[in-house]
């Protein structure tokens, strides 16, 4: 029975530490497809899709650290899964401000299109290096 509740615990830890990956990889993932598609018919729906993107990025981490919301203890107000989903949001809102920066620049697009590849290569990075830092 106790080798069955320790497997299980260490199961959940498991998990636990790595929801914050999971997330950013299906954020960085979300982020790159929409910079293949190529049926894009303005730059405005790019920004709107981003933006949706990021929305969605938030909405995860609400439900996957729902527990940590509802039930706040002090080891979890400033942790570094919390670090790294307030980093990774930075992240995001400085890309969606750029971009609406680069709307009137000559080849919109291609730098736009390059800067959603570079944020989501960045968001990975953080995502793993805040992952080795944890364990």
């Amino acid at each position: 029975m106790k080798t069955t509740m320790n497997f299980t615990k260490k199961i959940k830890n498991k998990i636990l530490d790595i929801r914050t990956l999971f997330s950013a990889i299906l954020y960085s993932t979300l982020l790159i497809l929409i910079t293949l598609s190529n049926d894009s018919d303005s730059i405005e729906y790019l920004y709107l899709e981003v933006y949706n993107i990021t929305l969605l990025y938030i909405i995860i981490n609400m439900l996957l650290f729902s527990k940590d919301i509802l039930w706040p203890k002090t080891e979890h107000i400033f942790s570094k899964e919390f670090i790294e989903v307030l980093l990774i949001t930075v992240v995001s809102t400085i890309l969606i401000i750029s971009l609406f920066s680069l709307k009137n620049t000559s080849n919109t697009e291609t730098l736009s299109k390059t800067l959603i590849k570079i944020i989501a290569v960045l968001v990975i990075i953080i995502s793993v290096f805040v992952m080795r830092k944890n364990r």
